[in-house]
């Protein structure tokens, strides 16, 4: 593995409930419990089992590779970030990063709550994840969008 390319942090924020917490045992994560609904619906969360957490998890020296796009729309232009992150591990991620869990770049400390609506981080969803832990670069390849 080349470490000149693996030099980005990102922080995923991936929902759980009460009593599946019990099964994620990372160094690099920290759970929070959620109340606030229009949080539980941006992460697209059970609103109705009243014991939804938040799983932040930081993940470092990943390559994180941005593509920025503007579409001409009927109504004007509309401005679009898509980009793939890499994250050499030899773990299974499966029960850590699902998708529609939030990305954000970098390594965030604060809860979800105080910056799901922020316009001082820059969002992204996971749209797809494929497992490459096969090889001589063993890592997940996750598809990200606005």
């Amino acid at each position: 593995m080349n470490k000149r390319f693996f030099k980005h942090s990102i922080t995923i924020y991936h929902t759980t409930t009460k009593s599946a917490v019990s099964n994620y045992v990372l160094n690099n994560m920290t759970v929070e419990e959620v109340d606030n609904l229009e949080v539980l619906r941006m992460l697209n969360a059970d609103v109705d089992n009243g014991e939804t957490y938040v799983i932040r998890i930081v993940y470092e020296n990943v390559y994180f590779r941005h593509n920025k796009k503007v579409n001409m729309v009927d109504k004007g232009i509309e401005n679009g970030s898509s980009g793939t992150i890499y994250i050499p591990t030899e773990n299974d991620l499966s029960k850590y990063i699902e998708t529609g869990d939030i990305v954000f770049e970098g390594k965030i400390t604060e809860k979800f709550e105080d910056i799901y609506d922020s316009s001082k981080y820059h969002s992204y969803r996971i749209v797809s994840i494929d497992d490459n832990r096969k090889g001589g670069l063993q890592h997940y390849k996750l598809g990200v969008a606005d």
